[in-house]
C-alpha cells in the first residue's frame, strides 16, 4: 500500500473547509496517521494478500491499491473526526441558578455513609479501572473522591465513571480541541463564573467537583431524562451520539451489579 498517498489524502482532507470546525491539532494528525500505519500493517501481513494482488493484472493491481489507499484515509479521518467529536461541542452558558451550585458546591464535602459498603465498591471498581489506570493506590484515590462528588449531587457514581472514561479516558491533563480540560472536561470560564479563577481543573476534586455538579444540575432541568442531560453536558442538545457512548461505556464497564 502507498502509505505517502494515502497520508497525502488525509492532510488534504484535515485542510478542508468540512473538517476545520473540528480544528487540526498535531495530536489529531498523529492518530490519524497512527490508525493508517497500523491498518496498513494489518492489511501487509494477511496471508495471501500479496500472491493474490500480484496475480491479477497491472492494470487492476494500480485500481486495487488505490482504493485501498482511500478506504485506508477515509477510515482514519472517520477515526479524527470521531475522537474530535466528543470534546468539540459547545457548552450553554451558565445560567444565573447553576452559577450559584457550582459556587456552593466548591465548599461542600462527603464520604462513604456504609463502610464495608464501601470497600465492597471500591475493590470492584478498582478491578474494571485497573487497564486504565496501572497503580492501584491512584486507582482508590481517584476512586474515593469519584464517590464522594458523586453522592454529594445525588449522582451514581458508576454513571460519573462513565463520563470520565467517555470525556477523557481517565486522563486528569487532558484538554480538549474546544479548551476543556481534565477528567470531566470542564471548560475554564467555570472558575471566573465561580469568583475562583486561581483553581486548577487538573486537580482532581476540584474538576470532579464542578462537573458533577453540572451534571446534576442537567439532570434536574431534564426530570431525570439522563439522555437529555448527557448531552447538554456535552453541548450536543438534541443528538444522541454522546449519550449512546456514555451508555455504552456504563453497561459494558462500569454498571455495578
Amino acid at each position: 500500500m502507498d502509505r505517502p498517498y494515502a497520508q497525502s489524502t488525509i492532510s488534504k482532507l484535515l485542510k478542508s473547509p468540512q473538517t476545520a470546525p473540528y480544528g487540526v491539532a498535531k495530536r489529531i494528525k498523529m492518530l490519524a496517521y497512527r490508525g493508517l500505519n497500523g491498518a496498513f500493517s494489518a492489511f501487509s501481513t494477511r496471508p495471501g494478500v500479496h500472491r493474490r494482488l500480484f496475480q491479477q493484472p497491472a492494470g487492476a493491481r494500480n485500481y486495487q491499491r488505490r482504493t485501498q489507499n482511500t478506504v485506508w484515509a477515509f477510515i482514519a479521518v472517520l477515526g479524527m473526526l470521531w475522537t474530535a467529536g466528543v470534546h468539540a461541542a459547545s457548552p450553554e452558558p451558565p445560567s444565573a441558578e447553576l452559577r450559584a451550585l457550582v459556587k456552593q458546591a466548591v465548599h461542600d464535602g462527603s464520604s462513604f455513609k456504609d463502610r464495608y459498603l464501601g470497600q465492597v465498591w471500591l475493590m470492584d471498581m478498582s478491578n474494571r479501572l485497573a487497564s486504565r489506570m496501572p497503580n492501584p493506590k491512584q486507582r482508590l484515590q481517584l476512586l474515593r473522591l469519584v464517590h464522594n462528588e458523586a453522592a454529594r449531587v445525588h449522582l451514581a457514581p458508576e454513571l460519573v465513571l462513565a463520563v470520565i472514561d467517555v470525556e477523557s479516558r481517565f486522563d486528569r491533563f487532558a484538554i480538549s480541541s474546544a479548551g476543556a480540560r481534565g477528567l470531566m472536561q470542564v471548560m475554564p470560564f467555570w472558575l471566573k463564573e465561580i469568583g475562583r479563577p486561581n483553581d486548577n481543573l487538573f486537580h482532581v476534586r476540584t474538576n470532579l467537583r464542578i462537573g458533577c455538579t453540572i451534571l446534576r444540575y442537567y439532570v434536574d432541568k431534564a426530570k431525570g431524562d439522563l439522555r437529555q442531560a448527557l448531552a447538554r453536558y456535552n453541548g450536543s442538545s438534541g443528538q444522541r451520539w454522546y449519550s449512546d457512548r456514555v451508555f455504552d461505556a456504563l453497561s459494558r464497564r462500569w454498571f455495578h451489579q
